[in-house]
């Protein structure tokens, strides 16, 4: 009955310890999904932004129409964001998910 009790209680001791990473593994996996999913969504809709913008100062500069000062400045700050985030888009490419070393941490 003594043995009983210890071989099951060193069985869920192990249950415990092998679940616990494997939930941790599969979390992490989850959520490097999601990020990924969300990352990549967020940089089409600011390429998509950024080129329909690019392309109505164009056609403002065709017709000798001033570029305020601000859209010109969004026009730089987007085009940095999309160069400052192709470290991490070319680690997501190698690997399909995200590495903290990709990011500097």
């Amino acid at each position: 009955m003594a043995i009983e009790s210890a071989g099951g209680s060193i069985i869920a001791m192990l249950t415990e310890l092998m679940v616990e990473p494997v939930g941790r593994q599969f979390r992490y996996m989850f959520c490097s999904n999601n990020f990924v999913k969300e990352f990549n969504e967020r940089k089409e809709n600011l390429a998509l932004a950024l080129d329909g913008l690019q392309k109505d100062v164009e056609d403002a500069e065709r017709n000798a129409e001033e570029i305020k000062k601000d859209v010109t400045k969004w026009l730089e700050d987007a085009n940095n964001k999309i160069e400052g985030a192709k470290p991490l888009e070319n680690e997501i490419g190698k690997n399909g998910k995200w590495s903290l070393h990709a990011v500097g941490h």
